[in-house]
């Protein structure tokens, strides 16, 4: 196994953590999405999340609870979207 092989494991998973697609984690812009359940998601997690963040370098991808969604946007580089969960 690659480590490119091993990153999109991780990639594909941290998706699955962070209610995102594994390509967000490799856009040029940050990301912040609705967290939600995902029947993929580790076991151990207690979803959805309040707010997390989940970087491989490119961006940071925030998972934020929809509480938060209210709050002030201070960051305008941040790009918000809502995933559907599948």
């Amino acid at each position: 196994m690659t480590n490119q092989q091993i990153q999109d494991i991780a990639m594909r998973q941290s998706a699955c953590d962070s209610s995102c697609r594994a390509s967000d984690f490799l856009c040029p812009e940050n990301k912040v999405v609705i967290s939600a359940s995902h029947p993929q998601a580790r076991k151990y997690l207690d979803l959805p999340f309040l707010c997390d963040f989940t970087s491989y370098g490119h961006n940071i991808v925030a998972s934020v609870s929809e509480d938060l969604c209210g709050c002030p946007r201070k960051l305008d580089n941040l790009t918000w979207c809502k995933m559907p969960v599948k």
